[in-house]
């Protein structure tokens, strides 16, 4: 190994510059070389530079009545070489030509590549490549002296430094289609290839490993400078493509095996590949109204999209969450930061989520690949003051602060699996979980068992059950606190639950002490027969006595039943207030049963305000779990149904128990100020009654100040047996009802002593009513 001094000139390779000096005899050869010495000095500096195109040399199709040209704007280049490249015009290349005129050259027109490898595109369908090379040639003449033997080259006046553009065979590449959706996808193989995507990922994946080169394309040299891809098919040009070959200048990597890292070569890279996809989506305006991973190979970190296509369509499982709505001034910023990332590869393995941004002002939008851990937390300011958590100077530190406290919440969203909400919970602990607004759609029921005071909040969110009849079921807690949340139950059940209840609400809460459901929308499927309700809560009837009895508000909410269903259940509360709900029918057939309450046992149950439309049976306390009127079940201490309205509907062909208002057993109950409406003329045909009392009653019961509109008889009082020896005071006063039958109580009874009737009027009904 040979070795060298320090200090001591290194000529290898070194540019040789002639010597002049006075007296010096100077020759032809000697002026070359002073020529040859300036020109590699020049390429030299072209090398230090980087190859790529300076300016202009953009390349377009030229639509015609002549196939196979293109038009090629002036502009200047650097080759590999180092060697500038300037084109002076615009001119139109023909890039068909006849086979007799393929190989002439030497005038710089389009033909055989002179000194350089490779043959001229005569004829054939496929992709090639586009380049620019140097080409020279002599011009002019000048005399000579006769005395120095020269030949005809020599008394040239000029050389002319020219270019000239190939036309290079893509043989890995080709396809013979002009299918639009065929064509896509090649050219965006094809610039995948070339920007060198595959190689890109594979060293990003290895300390100081170098890329891959791209394709080889036979004839391609360091003196060419690509300028674009041409598909043609037929002698037509179907696209030209710049930028999956075209490059802006940039110098190389001062460490090869780094390259894929540092250097101006990644961020050429990664401007082709953005201005690529926009190039190929301006071409073809309609790939953006298809899944790109149907079409496209791949997709650059960052693009544009206009401000009307659906994105979630386009990007398919890349897709974020929502958009976010982004300034102006901030995009260039984020596209700068997000191209500086890898390209897509649309293969499905390994592709990172996307975020998408709208320009604010009705811009188009922006997505750009999801680099959520190119920043650590504690790197992102935090304004403390506005965010009122004092001392925390970075994101990271408030999240901590938030964690630390008392308050933790939730968060579930439609993509996200439910049970997730739950990870990490233990028994009795305490949950507050949001639903973001949306449609979660699932195959079984959302389950939150035996843990402590659970908060449920979702506007703008629908729990869907497909396969059944509860979408969420909150069972052996605390406490349960639900609002504004949307439940639906498409499929109903057996009638015979597992959990003892009989029946499931699309949103069903059992076993839990406190409840509280506020703003509730629930729904259940139409069935034959009773076999689901919308809203369904308390004690299972096994539990009693060994389970403190719930209390429970339902207020506020919209129950929708199917045919032959029930709105609202609830079953042996401690404590119950029913107040301003409205429980409708489907629109299909009737509901069986609006509001009912039933078990065992119960204590002060107050229902109050609420509508019920389109049932059966209306509002009922003390139905039995066969709902035979001779065997009310429910024992209450004291019932309060007052200011409710009820429409029953029929259809004449009804086997239960049909009523607005019914009571069974109670020791105390007030029925005041209800309007109970039996519309058409089923009541004068069917055994129905605007209010049924029959049971064990206590000291008290009060029936005042109702109307009930179209029934035969509008209250029976059917009390079955003593409660005691107490004295009580049972009285029925200043009701009205309205329609054409002559009666208007009926009373069966031993307690005639114990019964104050007074004031109660049958009223004609108005025409209008008639009708």
């Amino acid at each position: 190994m040979a070795t060298r001094a320090l200090g001591s000139p290194i000529a290898d390779q070194s540019i040789r510059n002639p010597n002049f000096f006075n007296g010096r005899l100077l020759t032809g050869g000697d002026l070359t070389r002073e020529q040859q010495a300036r020109a590699e000095s020049d390429a030299q500096l072209g090398r230090a530079h980087g190859p790529g195109i300076a300016t202009g040399l953009e390349v377009a199709r030229v639509d015609g009545s002549e196939p196979g040209l293109v038009r090629v704007q002036r502009g200047l280049a650097v080759s590999a070489t180092g060697r500038v490249l300037m084109l002076g015009t615009d001119p139109v290349v023909k890039l068909v030509q006849a086979a007799e005129t393929a190989s002439t050259g030497g005038s710089g027109d389009f033909g055989a590549c002179g000194a350089l490898p490779g043959a001229p595109y005569v004829a054939g369908d496929g992709l090639f490549l586009l380049t620019l090379a140097p080409a020279s040639f002599a011009e002019g003449s000048v005399p000579v002296l006769a005395l120095d033997p020269v030949n005809a080259r020599c008394s040239s006046d000029s050389r002319v430094d020219a270019v000239k553009l190939r036309l290079l065979r893509v043989d890995d590449l080709s396809i013979a289609s002009t299918d639009a959706a065929a064509v896509a996808n090649l050219r965006s193989r094809a610039a995948w290839a070339y920007l060198r995507g595959a190689g890109w990922l594979a060293a990003h994946r290895g300390l100081g490993s170098a890329p891959t080169p791209g394709p080889v394309v036979a004839g391609l040299t360091d003196c060419d400078v690509p300028l674009a891809l041409v598909y043609m098919v037929g002698q037509a040009v179907v696209f030209v493509d710049a930028w999956a070959v075209r490059r802006r200048l940039a110098p190389s990597a001062a460490s090869t095996p780094w390259s894929a890292w540092l250097g101006g070569t990644n961020d050429t890279l990664a401007e082709a590949r953005l201005l690529q996809f926009q190039g190929q989506l301006a071409d073809t305006p309609a790939l953006a109204d298809a899944p790109a991973a149907g079409v496209l190979a791949w997709l650059p970190p960052a693009g544009m999209l206009p401000a009307g296509t659906d994105w979630r369509r386009f990007l398919g499982p890349l897709q974020p969450a929502r958009e976010v709505t982004l300034a102006p001034g901030d995009a260039p910023v984020v596209l700068a930061e997000a191209l500086r990332a890898d390209p897509i590869e649309l293969d499905g393995t390994g592709a990172r989520r996307m975020r998408v941004y709208r320009l604010d002002g009705g811009g188009p939008l922006l997505f750009v690949r999801d680099l959520r851990h190119v920043r650590h937390a504690e790197q992102v300011w935090f304004d403390a003051t506005r965010g009122a958590l004092p001392g925390a100077d970075d994101v990271q530190q408030a999240i901590e602060q938030l964690r630390a406290t008392t308050c933790r919440h939730r968060v579930l969203w439609p993509e996200r699996a439910p049970e997730s909400a739950l990870a990490g919970l233990k028994p009795g602990d305490d949950l507050v979980l949001c639903f973001e607004p949306g449609e979660y759609r699932w195959e079984r029921p959302f389950v939150i068992a035996d843990l402590g005071q659970v908060h449920l909040r979702g506007p703008g969110a629908t729990l869907i059950n497909g396969a059944g009849e509860c979408a969420l079921r909150i069972e052996g807690c605390d406490s349960a606190d639900v609002a504004d949340l949307a439940l639906e139950g498409r499929r109903p059940g057996s009638g015979k639950d597992k959990t003892g209840l009989g029946l499931l609400g699309a949103l069903t809460v059992v076993d839990t002490a406190q409840v509280r459901i506020e703003r509730v929308q629930a729904r259940c499927a139409d069935a034959e027969g009773l076999r689901a309700a919308a809203l369904v809560c308390g004690l299972r009837t096994e539990a009693v006595g060994k389970r403190a009895a719930p209390q429970l508000l339902v207020s506020d909410c919209v129950l929708t039943a199917g045919a032959d269903q029930q709105g609202l259940l609830v079953l042996n509360p401690g404590a119950a207030q029913l107040l301003r709900n409205r429980v409708r029918g489907s629109g299909k057939a009737a509901l069986q049963r609006g509001i009912g309450v039933g078990g065992r046992s119960a204590g002060l149950l107050q229902i109050e305000g609420n509508l019920v439309r389109d049932a059966v049976c209306g509002i009922g306390v003390g139905i039995s779990d066969s709902a035979r009127e001779e065997d009310p079940a429910l024992s209450a201490e004291r019932v309060q149904i007052e200011r409710n309205q009820v429409v029953l509907q029929l259809r004449g062909d009804e086997k239960s128990l049909r009523f607005g208002l019914f009571v069974g057993n109670a020791d105390s109950v007030l029925v005041l100020g209800n309007h109970v409406r039996l519309p058409g003329s089923a009541g004068r045909q069917l055994d129905v009654h605007g209010l049924r009392l029959h049971g064990l009653y206590g000291a008290q019961l009060t029936v005042r100040d109702n109307l009930f509109d179209g029934f035969v008889q509008a209250v029976a009082f059917q009390p079955t047996d003593k409660r005691g020896e107490l004295a009580r005071l049972w009285r029925v006063e200043d009701n009205v009802a309205r329609g054409d039958e002559k009666g208007f109580f009926l009373a069966v009874t031993d307690f005639k002593d114990e019964l104050v009737r007074r004031d109660n009027h049958r009223l004609e009904r108005l025409k209008e009513d008639k009708a």
